[in-house]
């Protein structure tokens, strides 16, 4: 009974928090956009009078810093269907930068090909993983994610296998566009295609509602979070997630020989995409804790640093290390590779 409650309530936080955002975003969209059209200042929020930061080059500051960012917005309900407002740079200029294992906050229209090799728990099996990962903004508030792995089990007594795994289909809104403060609501459904039998599924279909927001912390860095539950649909397993994540940016040096005119104008009809060079320092921290099943009473850690570069236009290359920080754990290293394609 006690496991029921604390399952039950937080799915209703899940459920509520996006909500009463996005009605709190409604109402100051239309409390300031009443006090511009009156002339009135406005000072509910410090990110409508924020400047771009000054510490980076001046031709970032021109090319990333919108000018009319301070027009007023419409709010959650009113942009549902909008065009997609696809960028990689905030009204700002701070970098929208793409994690490993943190869900963003924000839309993108991006092509990710994952390469992940690592050992499970016991370390007597490799474990290869490709995955392909299509994020696609369907209006200015509306997204999709679908993901496909096939994955390649090399064991020491059992025979090795391969084949493909559970794909995973993800909606997500973007409840509160902020200048300094993203906030989207997620809800991923995992269908069991993988032989659970051979180790390449889970045998169950299983739902993970999620909450996401992303935080500006000023010169280019800024804070992630992750925040839901996964529900196994048959067995009724479920588990707490969370994740924690910084990310600092900067323009990096050009290791390929180009066109740095170009570079520095890399604009097109999506918006403003990475110039060549730059560069993204990336900390995440995910958990789990299991609230019922198997693992019900167990939680835990795991840590990735892990680096991102555009090495040419519209093109970035990244690589993490993924590991646990103490026991249970669920594998052992992991090393990630990534080749992610501006779409």
């Amino acid at each position: 009974m006690k496991v029921l409650t604390i399952r039950c309530l937080l799915a209703l936080a899940v459920i509520l928090l996006p909500l009463q955002a996005a009605r709190s975003e409604d109402w100051f969209q239309q409390v300031s956009g009443k006090s511009r059209r009156a002339g009135l200042p406005v000072t509910l929020t410090s990110a409508s009078a924020a400047r771009y930061d000054d510490d980076h080059d001046g031709w970032l500051d021109n090319q990333y810093h919108d000018h009319d960012a301070e027009d007023v917005r419409g709010g959650f309900f009113e942009e549902l269907f909008d065009p997609p407002g696809h960028r990689h740079f905030t009204r700002r200029g701070t970098p929208l930068v793409h994690l490993f294992i943190v869900e963003p906050a924000v839309l993108h229209q991006d092509f990710f090909l994952d390469y992940r090799i690592g050992n499970n728990v016991d370390g007597n099996t490799d474990e290869q993983e490709v995955e392909v990962e299509l994020e696609w903004a369907l209006t200015k508030r509306l997204g999709l994610i679908i993901e496909a792995p096939y994955l390649g089990i090399n064991r020491v007594t059992d025979p090795n296998t391969s084949g493909f795994g559970d794909i995973a289909v993800a909606g997500r809104a973007l409840l509160v566009d902020g200048d300094m403060f993203f906030l989207s609501g997620n809800l991923e459904v995992e269908i069991p295609t993988g032989d659970d039998e051979r180790g390449l599924g889970r045998g169950e279909a299983a739902v993970a509602p999620t909450v996401t927001t992303w935080h500006d912390l000023g010169n280019w860095t800024a804070l992630h979070t992750q925040f839901g539950t996964e529900i196994g649909l048959e067995s009724g397993d479920t588990e707490l997630i969370y994740g924690l994540a910084l990310t600092h940016s900067f323009q990096g040096p050009t290791l390929l020989h180009a066109n740095q005119h170009h570079a520095h104008n890399n604009t097109d009809d999506h918006g403003v995409v990475f110039p060549i060079g730059f560069t993204s320092l990336i900390l995440e921290m995910s958990g789990a804790m299991g609230l019922s099943g198997d693992e019900a009473g167990q939680t835990f850690f795991e840590l990735l640093p892990g680096i991102a570069y555009t090495p040419v236009e519209r093109i970035e290359l990244r690589f993490g290390v993924r590991f646990p920080l103490f026991k249970p754990t669920r594998r052992d290293t992991q090393y990630i590779f990534t080749i992610a394609r501006v779409l």
